[in-house]
């Protein structure tokens, strides 16, 4: 029903799709269409900056994920992400398991970045390893399981992705399969403390992921703008400003889904009990009329305040110090070890991915630029100038 919709022009149900489209069109159609509309999808979505920070926040609103999903649902059925009360998700925030060392990060990572030597995949290669293993030592996961752990992790990320746009039935096999692993793997770790549980599966399900995420994109636009890697690469303490400015222009999490729990009133309309609400994070952050909205990348400008990631209850919120500390790390090691790392190939996408678009594949080389290359290169790129 997702992709008949899709063919009829509804954005957010193209967005669903998640084949070959435009973002940047259809985050304008989403403006277009107001603070809130209807989709023939049935749910109510949200582009506008101040709603959807309102939607976020509000207790009405709860995360569909598991238990407002059917009972068929793959996610009911391997119980990917934590169910959590507003007690149990306040109470959550204190876990040392969610408070990832800058340190462990930077000791993986340095370990990782040695190893490299000519073309390799950034993603596959450094950024998802360096993660997992930091995640790894984090929830104590003995040594000797911590490369199938990784390994777990990887498989499970699709999860934010099963919640809006149902996986093929094999990768949802894959899936069902990490997430049991992983259940498994932390839950004998936990022993009986439940939280230190919810903790640890928040950490393999959803920080791993976002946290590579936002490496990927924020270094896809940092080496397709030369000028920006250039000066991060001078000044690695920009690392920090790249994060946010990632978060701002390229969100790990692009949807975030709520159910509503009561009848209300949201700019305007009457949403019942049961509706589903959708905040299209990138629409949000690049809402017209709003300061930078319309701006390129840019690190020398970002702020926190710019942008709505990170935000939204009972996950995002939990897991956002953990992935702004190890992501600030591997960028300011990756700018400071390879600064002449470049793409060799283009980027691929995750399939059926609308939620995080997440990169599997990132091709790149850290070997010095020939001579023809470099003429080649500066000629495509005149604003560089060496």
């Amino acid at each position: 029903m997702q992709w008949l919709y899709a063919h009829g022009g509804d954005p957010y149900a193209v967005l669903l799709r998640a084949e070959g489209v435009d973002r940047n069109a259809l985050v304008g159609q989403i403006h277009e269409l107001g603070p809130l509309y209807r989709s023939r999808t049935e749910a109510w979505v949200t582009g506008d900056r101040v709603l959807g920070r309102e939607v976020l926040a509000d207790p009405r609103l709860v995360s569909r994920v598991p238990g407002g999903l059917s009972e068929g649902h793959v996610l009911r059925q391997c119980e990917a992400l934590p169910d959590l009360s507003a007690v149990e998700h306040d109470r959550l925030r204190e876990r040392p398991e969610l408070n990832l060392s800058a340190g462990v990060v930077e000791r993986i990572c340095d370990e990782a970045l040695g190893r490299i030597d000519g073309a390799f995949d950034l993603t596959a290669d450094v950024l998802r390893p360096v993660l997992a293993g930091s995640a790894s030592e984090l929830l104590a996961v003995p040594s000797v399981e911590r490369d199938t752990f990784s390994s777990w992790c990887q498989s499970a990320g699709g999860a934010l992705d099963a919640a809006l746009c149902p996986p093929k039935l094999a990768h949802a096999r894959v899936l069902m399969n990490a997430v049991g692993h992983l259940r498994s793997l932390v839950g004998r770790v936990a022993g009986p403390d439940e939280d230190r549980f919810a903790a640890g599966m928040l950490v393999s399900v959803v920080g791993v992921e976002v946290a590579a995420n936002v490496v990927a994109n924020s270094m896809l636009a940092l080496l397709d703008q030369p000028g920006q890697w250039r000066l991060l690469c001078e000044d690695p303490g920009l690392a920090e400003a790249a994060v946010e400015e990632t978060l701002r222009y390229d969100p790990p999490v692009r949807l975030d889904s709520r159910g509503a729990r009561e009848d209300l009133t949201l700019a305007g309309q009457q949403v019942d009990a049961g509706s589903e609400v959708v905040v299209c994070i990138d629409a949000a952050n690049r809402y017209p009329g709003l300061h930078r909205s319309s701006d390129g990348f840019d690190v020398r400008r970002a702020s926190a305040a710019d942008h709505l990631s990170l935000s939204g209850r009972p996950h995002l919120d939990l897991v956002a110090p953990l992935v702004r500390t190890s992501t600030v790390v591997v960028l300011r090691l990756l700018a400071t070890r390879l600064p002449q790392i470049r793409r060799t190939g283009s980027v691929v996408h995750r399939l059926r991915a609308p939620v995080t678009h997440s990169i599997v594949r990132f091709p790149v080389t850290a070997c010095a630029r020939s001579h023809e290359e470099l003429v080649t290169y500066r000629e495509g790129f005149p604003q560089c100038e060496s």
